[in-house]
């Protein structure tokens, strides 16, 4: 059916859901209110709701590259999530 690479790449992808499900929830507590001067800043609504959701296009990334690459994307997104957790706390 999948094969030994389907596998991997299920695998993979779903490491990679989880880990951009956590990145979304941090980005969305962190996220900080976007005011200048007492003011709110052009644009930054905007942005404050679209820039959680950006840790879900390495789901994408990963449906598509090859399974070398999405070891890497993997790898770096966990780390990466990891280390912002741990240094962040």
């Amino acid at each position: 059916m999948l094969g030994g690479a389907g596998l991997v790449y299920a695998a993979l992808f779903a490491l990679v859901a989880v880990v951009a499900a956590f990145n979304y929830r941090r980005a969305k507590r962190t996220m900080p209110v976007p005011v200048t001067d007492g003011e709110a800043v052009p644009g930054m609504g905007a942005m404050t709701k679209v820039m959680p959701f950006m840790s879900f296009f390495t789901l994408f990334t990963v449906a598509v590259v090859p399974l070398a690459a999405a070891l890497y994307v993997v790898t770096s997104t966990t780390w990466s999530a990891v280390e912002r957790a741990f240094l962040y706390r």
